[in-house]
């Protein structure tokens, strides 16, 4: 009777276990996986506005595909210089928070063409905030 219990609870610590590894690999992994593909197919080198403006829904519409559930996602698009001797690079930076807290960050570095870095206006319309 013992011997059975031992296994009942192995069984379900295997269980709990596997769901507990499912749920992460799946936001840290898979979901990782999506959304720097979309950071650096769509972003590229040189990003539009029009296609940073959407990559929310993008990255969104690639939760669902990873099972991830894209009604908590909140999307965080930042363009950082990060200064390399006497010049400065440029990156995307996409943070995306779930509802419980988990974040992933993906980014690319992009050529200073001056459509993000200098005009507020097209800053605004993509939703993207500048940290020099």
């Amino acid at each position: 009777m013992q011997k059975k219990i031992w296994i009942v609870v192995f069984i379900a610590a295997l269980g709990g276990g596997g769901y507990f590894v499912w749920t992460y690999l799946r936001f840290l992994v898979v979901f990782k996986m999506k959304v720097d593909e979309i950071v650096q197919k769509k972003g590229g080198r040189i990003p539009q506005p029009a296609t940073v403006a959407q990559m929310d829904g993008m990255i969104k519409d690639a939760a669902a595909a990873s099972h991830v559930p894209p009604e908590g996602l909140t999307v965080e698009k930042t363009i950082v210089g990060r200064p390399a001797g006497p010049i400065v690079l440029w990156y995307l930076v996409v943070t995306v928070t779930d509802e419980k807290g988990r974040s992933i960050t993906s980014e690319e570095q992009i050529e200073n063409s001056g459509t993000f870095i200098d005009d507020p206006e097209v800053q605004k319309s993509a939703g993207v905030t500048i940290k020099k």
